[in-house]
């Protein structure tokens, strides 16, 4: 399914009242077969119209535990260097950056790295056919990689799930690892247990943190 051009997401970014909510539904009238465009993303347009962007300590209260444990895993490297993998609006890549991370945002939707830099001025590299198309090797690894929300809803095959982490987990620095978190609670265990060293991670819930788990590659 193709998704919006930038242009397009830019102009739904830059709606600002509810009668912009006509753009939506002129944009869907075109139809499956010329855009592709996925309406039922109401969160998006919820956001845009609804709220300013969040402050970097709205950002730590809603995403403390989270944050809290990158910061630990990282405490004894000088710039740590994180993946932000499908970085919906930058949040965590904005509060980071802020903190003196260096971060890579990445996100398959040409939507949500609009609203991504328009609210949080961050560049989100998008994800065409595979993350190996918009990540280079020779770029370097990461001390850590998380993805919030990725696997809350069965967007994934499971072949899909373990196909993306396993090419994920060769980013990573030794010791590194790749932090998923959910707001739900739903992780697809099964699907990731197989591909390294699963730990989950005990964390009082917040907001949107309500689990997490921690994977690691085996060591050889």
């Amino acid at each position: 399914m193709s998704d919006l051009t930038y242009n397009e997401a830019m102009r739904l970014v830059h709606a600002s009242s509810i009668s912009d909510v006509s753009m939506f539904h002129s944009l869907g009238d075109m139809g499956d077969d010329s855009s592709g465009i996925d309406f039922s993303l109401s969160y998006p347009l919820q956001v845009l119209l609804s709220r300013k962007p969040y402050s970097k300590e709205e950002i730590l209260c809603l995403y403390q535990p989270l944050i809290d444990y990158i910061r630990i895993a990282v405490a004894k490297i000088e710039k740590p260097r994180v993946l932000d993998y499908r970085c919906g609006e930058g949040n965590l890549s904005k509060f980071f950056r802020e903190e003196g991370y260096d971060v890579v945002s990445v996100d398959n939707s040409t939507l949500q790295a609009a609203i991504a830099f328009e609210f949080n001025k961050i560049q989100v590299r998008l994800i065409r056919e595979s993350i190996d198309d918009t990540l280079k090797i020779e770029e370097g690894c990461f001390d850590v990689i998380f993805g919030h929300r990725v696997f809350e809803e069965p967007v994934m095959t499971p072949y899909e799930v373990t196909s993306t982490l396993r090419l994920l987990l060769g980013y990573l620095n030794k010791g590194g690892q790749y932090v998923i978190s959910t707001a739900t609670g739903v992780i697809p265990l099964r699907e990731i247990a197989s591909l390294g060293i699963l730990e989950e991670i005990d964390t009082e819930p917040s907001a949107y943190v309500r689990r997490m788990v921690s994977l690691r590659q085996n060591s050889i």
